[in-house]
């Protein structure tokens, strides 16, 4: 079970990694951006939410 759950997870990583590799450097800039402005929003909201209770 551990082995084809590693496969699954190995699959997607390849294809998100071919997909991100795909696009201009220009794409994969403001991916990378949103990718880290999405999680300092979470982070922060998380944050916020524990600091207010």
């Amino acid at each position: 079970m551990i082995d084809s759950l590693q496969n699954q997870y190995l699959t997607y990583y390849y294809q998100v990694m071919s997909w991100y590799e795909g696009l201009t450097y220009v794409e994969q800039f403001f991916t990378l951006f949103g990718v880290v402005a999405v999680t300092a929003v979470v982070v922060s909201l998380y944050i916020i939410k524990k600091a207010s209770s």
